[in-house]
């Protein structure tokens, strides 16, 4: 463990971090998932988390995103206590996106559909939901295949579509799981250079769990887990 093990965990961003994680521990049985993690993320950040399967990355991210609750330790994100909020579907709605690995869309329906069923329960009326998502499958490179459905996509227009979703509700985090583990290069250059340009232009925070070399050299900070510990800290 190096001097600047701290700073380099904590990142060296100004400002108030947008996600604060201390001491964090998870466990399934006799076995922790996750064994006192801590780290921060700035603001307009992207962070990967890599490591072997069954180090944690798919256990933390779901910790981030309320889908589950830590044993100890404390997460915040954007303000948000998450050991001791209770309106988590609220939270998950407002304040995150999630991209999963195999994108998880809905096969019947179409893109705009997909990304407009994302909106439900924000108040915004049918049509305007259908013009949101108009405008993010644009904001993708998509609007030619709003009326398309999954089934008649490629994989990384899938994955487009599934990044234009979690953006739906202008979320303050994205977490993504493996978003490009099962692209072929081409495909996985476009969702890589979507992340870059959503950065640039919206000041977008990523964290990414991500075995995928070409996914965590894009990164600022490339955290490795192992044995549910971050083993070492990287800048790619």
């Amino acid at each position: 463990m190096n001097k600047d093990w701290h700073s380099e965990v904590d990142g060296d961003h100004g400002g108030e971090p947008l996600v604060t994680v201390r001491d964090l521990v998870r466990t399934f049985g006799n076995d922790r998932v996750i064994d006192g993690v801590s780290f921060d993320i700035k603001a307009g950040e992207f962070v990967a988390i890599s490591g072997p399967s069954g180090s944690g990355k798919t256990t933390l991210l779901h910790l981030l995103a309320a889908l589950d609750r830590p044993d100890t330790g404390t997460i915040r994100v954007a303000g948000h206590d998450l050991v001791h909020l209770h309106r988590l579907t609220e939270y998950r709605r407002n304040q995150i996106g999630l991209v999963f690995q195999l994108h998880n869309l809905i096969p019947r329906l179409t893109s705009r559909q997909n990304v407009a069923i994302a909106m439900f329960g924000t108040g915004l009326g049918h049509r305007e939901r259908a013009r949101r998502a108009e405008e993010l499958l644009a904001t993708v490179g998509l609007a030619h295949r709003a009326g398309s459905k999954p089934p008649t996509m490629s994989g990384g227009e899938r994955q487009r579509v599934a990044v234009a979703r979690a953006l739906a509700n202008e979320p303050a985090l994205l977490l993504a799981d493996e978003p490009t583990g099962s692209l072929d290069d081409d495909s996985a250059a476009l969702v890589l250079d979507l992340f870059d340009d959503l950065r640039a232009r919206t000041g977008l925070t990523l964290l990414a769990a991500s075995h995928d070399p070409r996914l965590n050299e894009r990164s600022d900070r490339l955290l490795r887990l192992a044995d549910g510990h971050i083993a070492s800290v990287e800048t790619p």
